[in-house]
């Protein structure tokens, strides 16, 4: 169930207090804790004492309940007024107020709306636009733009490939790896029961032509083409 009114936040050391209203108290509580515990509390004078004495240093609790949400503001006033926090606490205004029941004229609405499409939605240069385009094209077709910097991600991946097959190129395998070798092998194999060609091996006109595709295919990634079905006649 939500609780509605009035709650104020304590420092135990010099008896400071700030003093809000809520809807709902809980749903609050965590968002002032979450904010200050992150240093993004929009209240300095509160968040400058939170990183001073601490969270341990500060006391949460609600000092009414208030079921009439017409009344809220008032009510919250009065204890603002009653305890002074504009001048001996943490509340920056000495008058209460929230956004409940306000609604923006149609004019502040539409700033609002181009301000968060300016925002999160900015307008792309046509350079972008066929930039993205490049990426987008290259991810289907397995070839990247050249232009894209050697920091990204699949760039890095292959040479980290590369790095690892030349460490190990070369040097002999102990018993006990040949052993794990053979065991993966066996469990490898046996999964892939269901499959067409287990058990069997390529004929070979059959390597010969697989031989020749994928020698068309590394030619068109090395120059930066599209990779198209290849196929090849009898021989």
């Amino acid at each position: 169930m939500l609780k509605s009114g009035i709650y104020k936040l304590t420092n135990l050391v010099n008896n400071k207090m700030y003093v809000g209203s809520a809807v709902n108290i809980s749903k609050r509580f965590n968002e002032h804790r979450n904010n200050l515990r992150n240093n993004k509390y929009s209240n300095i004078k509160l968040q400058n004492a939170w990183n001073k004495y601490g969270e341990g240093a500060f006391e949460f609790e609600i000092i009414e309940i208030v079921v009439d949400l017409c009344m809220l503001i008032d009510i919250e006033q009065k204890w603002i007024d009653r305890f002074d926090v504009s001048k001996r606490g943490y509340n920056l205004r000495p008058s209460a107020g929230n956004m409940l029941g306000f609604k923006h004229s149609e004019e502040t609405k539409h700033k609002i709306k181009d301000g968060v499409k300016y925002v999160h939605h900015p307008k792309l240069t046509e350079e972008q636009k066929y930039r993205l385009s490049e990426i987008c094209m290259g991810r289907n077709k397995g070839v990247y733009p050249v232009w894209l910097k050697e920091n990204q991600y699949h760039v890095k991946l292959d040479k980290y490939r590369q790095m690892v097959s030349d460490q190990f190129r070369g040097k002999p395998k102990s018993l006990e790896h040949k052993v794990k070798l053979q065991k993966a092998l066996k469990i490898a194999r046996s999964k892939r029961k269901g499959h067409p060609m287990s058990g069997k091996c390529h004929t070979d006109k059959a390597k010969h032509k697989m031989r020749q595709v994928w020698k068309v295919r590394l030619q068109c990634k090395q120059n930066n083409e599209g990779i198209q079905d290849v196929y090849i006649t009898d021989i």
